[in-house]
């Protein structure tokens, strides 16, 4: 290095007689000292997040100069430059002061002083060094008060609009100083102008694709324009290329939070939860009861209780999570001891209503979700007062006290309802009533004054009921701008809408639609197979699900779907059979699998064996009206027709999935399908 220094010092001139600093003014002699140090010292230059350096030359100003005659402030600067290099802030910083102090007008020296300044942190000094100066027009200078400009702006909004125009102007000059970009984008993503901010960061990142704190920055903007799962995809390849795993794995937990993917986020934190610390456990299981996967929750609640095994909060998780398992024999036990040493607490008693509900003893469960609803009003928590609104509501929804659950929501103050959960509950209680008026009458007025995916659902509902009553194009157009959305949870919601309605054909044209925009998600790609089956279209169905199948065995949701199809179509039985045993191994208390396996059994001639399985399903399933459709099958095929036209007749009322077929069973026209 210090060899290099020296070859580049003799090439200029700069040698041991110090000719050429004779007759020179000291603003000629500093552009001359910055044209020969600038390619080979490691000057202090701002390196932001895209990395620099420092270097280790030890080589003096007077070993540089020799016997040159130096103006008193270019000595001082020279000396100030290489100290800096050296990475001696202290004695660069008074250099550069004292050779300002000798000539202030010197802008170069303003402008290495202040690169030092922002190279540490210190960017109000560098704007102060800089603000009433005009600049060189060297390259040098513009990029140093550009990006100046950018760190103050962050602290400073009025400067944003400046900001902009000189990365512009230093951008013009050279368009591939990466920290110039990423300031530049992050001043426009401060201005609001999203799109621009990420066509600078796209174009830097293609230059520079595996940079992990461009990836990080690029996701954090994503998820400031509102496209989470953008954001989440990019802290996804963060997490799995094991780069600041901590910050990707936090930002990715709260983006999948953001967009509602509960099980996703409770999983990951479960996984990476420090084993010392309970409440990271106590929060994966919360995000997992609440993306319906009490089984996991229990796991996380237990994991909770073996760090501290007096926990009341693990162990009130725990009981909910058995609860929602349908083990009310085991929750209820330990919600009422719970209970008994918090009398107060709206986390016990609702979890306890609910377990009361579903095990018969409804009065009950009224009594105390009244209990909940004064402890919230006179704590007025309006946080509580929603979760008690809620729970109430799907407490009189299982019983099919519809205006009942439209009360308890109609108790909600609007601006408190958070989230799209209060929103579906109330548009229930209208699809079940067939209210269509009265539901779209309830969905505008709440529309205006919800944000985000509550008021997404609002317009969901809102064109479900409008298409229920025939107004074709307002129901579509109001879907068709959900399906368009960024966002594949609007997009499977509007989806969600066609199929509650039947519209097979729009659901497969939709979906394929928004598979050219989210080419690989699993979700769209059943969604579509499921219409196709639905359309009779059983061979797409069944590659598409083959192929899911293949890529991911474990899917229990398409191994029972591809299974229960075969059932259905009378082929490929011994096949079916080993995926929905498999789907029932992965999670051996589903009804819907248990039903699955019992009609396998069925179609394999295996009548004891399917009817043993159809009545475990529906031990778990309760009334469900397929489930009993299957259930009256068999017991009229295995000889028990009375039991069997009972259980038919029972499906019927309940609503099944085949009612045309129920009905030949019962009128005794079996043979004739």
């Amino acid at each position: 290095m210090r060899t290099d220094i020296w070859v580049q010092c003799t090439r200029h001139g700069l040698n041991s007689d110090g000719g050429k600093w004779r007759n020179t003014s000291p603003m000629q002699v500093i552009k001359r000292s910055l044209e020969i140090f600038l390619p080979v010292l490691v000057l202090v230059v701002p390196t932001l997040v895209l990395g620099g350096g420092s270097s280790d030359t030890k080589m003096s100003s007077a070993e540089v100069a020799s016997e040159a005659e130096v103006p008193a402030g270019l000595q001082d600067f020279l000396d100030a430059t290489i100290a800096a290099s050296r990475g001696d802030m202290d004695r660069a910083e008074a250099l550069y002061k004292r050779s300002l102090e000798t000539d202030p007008t010197q802008i170069e020296v303003r402008v290495r002083y202040a690169a030092m300044l922002l190279e540490f942190g210190r960017s109000a000094q560098a704007w102060e060094l800089l603000k009433n100066h005009e600049m060189s027009d060297d390259w040098f200078s513009l990029r140093t008060r550009a990006l100046v400009l950018a760190q103050v702006a962050g602290d400073k909004p009025e400067l944003l609009g400046e900001a902009e125009v000189a990365l512009n102007a230093a951008v013009d000059v050279r368009s591939d100083d990466p920290n110039l970009q990423l300031s530049l984008a992050q001043v426009l993503q401060r201005l609001a102008r999203f799109s621009d901010a990420e066509e600078v960061l796209a174009e830097l990142r293609e230059a520079r694709p595996n940079n992990p704190r461009l990836l990080m920055f690029h996701a954090q903007l994503l998820r400031a324009m509102g496209s989470f799962d953008r954001a989440a995809e990019l802290y996804r390849q963060c997490v799995d290329r094991d780069i600041i795993p901590y910050a990707c794995q936090d930002n990715l937990i709260e983006v999948l939070i953001q967009m509602g993917n509960h099980e996703e986020a409770g999983e990951l934190l479960l996984e990476t939860a420090d084993t010392n610390r309970p409440e990271d456990f106590l929060r994966a299981g919360s995000l997992l009861l609440e993306a319906g996967r009490p089984d996991r929750a229990l796991v996380a609640s237990r994991r909770a209780l073996a760090v501290d095994s007096s926990l009341f909060l693990a162990r009130r998780l725990e009981a909910v999570a058995l609860s929602a398992m349908g083990r009310y024999g085991e929750a209820i036990p330990v919600l009422e001891r719970l209970l008994r040493k918090s009398r107060a607490d709206v986390g016990t008693v609702l979890p306890l209503a609910w377990a009361y509900s579903q095990t018969g003893r409804l009065e009950d469960a009224r009594k105390n979700l009244d209990r909940a609803w004064s402890l919230a009003e006179s704590g007025n928590r309006s946080e509580d007062q929603l979760r008690v609104a809620v729970t109430a509501a799907r407490v009189e929804l299982a019983k099919d006290h519809n205006l009942v659950a439209r009360e308890w929501m109609e108790r909600i103050p609007v601006p408190e309802i958070s989230g799209p959960e209060p929103v579906r509950l109330l548009a229930v209680t209208y699809r079940r009533t067939e209210e269509w008026r009265e539901g779209i009458s309830a969905m505008l007025r709440l529309a205006p004054q919800l944000q985000g995916s509550a008021r997404t659902h609002a317009v969901a509902f809102e064109a479900e009921f409008r298409l229920h009553l025939g107004q074709e194009q307002q129901g579509m157009e109001a879907l068709r701008s959900i399906i368009r959305s960024a966002e594949i949870t609007d997009v499977a919601l509007a989806l969600d809408v066609l199929q509650v309605l039947e519209r097979w054909e729009d659901v497969a044209e939709f979906a394929g639609e928004a598979l050219s925009r989210f080419p690989n998600n699993r979700g769209l790609r059943f969604t579509q197979a499921a219409s196709y089956e639905r359309l009779g279209r059983i061979r797409e169905a069944e590659s598409i699900f083959h192929q899911m199948v293949t890529e991911e065995p474990n899917d229990a949701v398409v191994a029972n779907y591809l299974g229960y199809m075969w059932a259905n179509q009378d082929e490929n039985l011994d096949r079916a059979l080993e995926l929905i045993q498999h789907a029932v191994s992965l999670e051996p208390d589903s009804a819907a699998y248990i039903d699955s396996l019992g009609w396998v059994f069925y179609r394999l001639g295996k009548i004891d064996e399917a009817e043993r399985w159809l009545r475990r399903s529906i031990v778990l399933g309760g009334a469900d009206g397929t489930i009993l459709a299957h259930l009256g099958e068999v017991l009229l095929v295995g000889g028990k027709t009375e039991e069997g036209r009972i259980t038919l007749q029972r499906a019927l009322d309940l609503g099944c999935d085949d009612p045309d077929h129920v009905i030949d069973l019962l009128e005794g026209r079996m043979d004739e399908e």
